[in-house]
Order: C-alpha cells, then structure tokens, then sequence
C-alpha cells in the first residue's frame, strides 16, 4: 500500500468520525431494542473508532510535518541570505531618507519658506549623519 499523504489521513479521520457518530447515533437511537451486552458492544466499538479518528488526525500532522522539512530548510537557506543582504538593504533605507529629506528641502525652496528651509536642512543632516543599524 502506498503512503497516505496528510490530506488522505485527513480525509481518513473526517470519515472515520462520521462512522463513529453513526454507529453511536444507531446505538443510542435504538438503545430499548438491544441488550447490555450489545449496547456494551456498540459502545466499545464506537470509541475504538473514535480513536482511530485522533490517530489519523495525528498522523496527518506528522505527514505535515514532514513535508515541511523540505521548506524549513529553504527557509534556513533564505535567512541566511536575507542576512547577507541587510546592510544592502540598511544602506538602500539611508538613501531613501535622504532622498526624501532632499526632496522635503526642496519644496521648502519651492515654497520660499526660511524657516521650513532651515527645518528640512536640520533633516537633511540628520539624514545623512544617521548611522545605519549595523554600524552602531
């Protein structure tokens, strides 16, 4: 028999539950017809279905798991790179902030305002002067 993939345990749990619930739902349902060793019976055989439900659900986590392995060791690949780039991507967020103070000096300019000019230079330096995260 092939491996069961974690949808096929899945789907396996959904149907053994709705067994369980349909062998319970005929035990309960017609309870005065049965003896005390059938209901017994009925009962055993419920929860031995009922576990087989965690079982597979288990199992179908497990298989989820498994697949993952795969995709955490991308993930430790991607880090690593992701680390590796950080002061490119520092360095990119320094010239963003200083474009943008760059540009907030001129429209300043624009606007002929000294004071938000002198403000906006203020921000400018401050910009330019910031260490970048890495450098601290």
């Amino acid at each position: 028999m092939p491996e069961l993939t974690s949808g096929q345990a899945k789907d396996l749990a959904r149907q053994f539950l709705s067994l369980g619930q349909s062998i319970n739902k005929y035990r309960i349902d017609n309870w005065d017809n049965q003896t005390s060793e059938e209901r017994k019976i009925l009962s055993d055989l419920h929860w031995k279905i009922i576990n087989y439900v965690d079982d597979f659900t288990s199992l179908s986590t497990t298989l989820i798991l498994e697949d993952a392995e795969g995709d955490l060791e991308n993930l430790q690949t991607v880090t690593t790179d992701i680390k590796k780039s950080v002061h490119r991507i520092e360095m990119v967020q320094k010239v963003i902030n200083v474009a943008a103070a760059v540009v907030a000096v001129g429209a300043a300019i624009v606007a002929r305002d000294p004071k938000t000019i002198g403000k906006e230079m203020i921000g400018l330096s401050k910009a330019w002067n910031e260490d970048l995260p890495s450098d601290k």
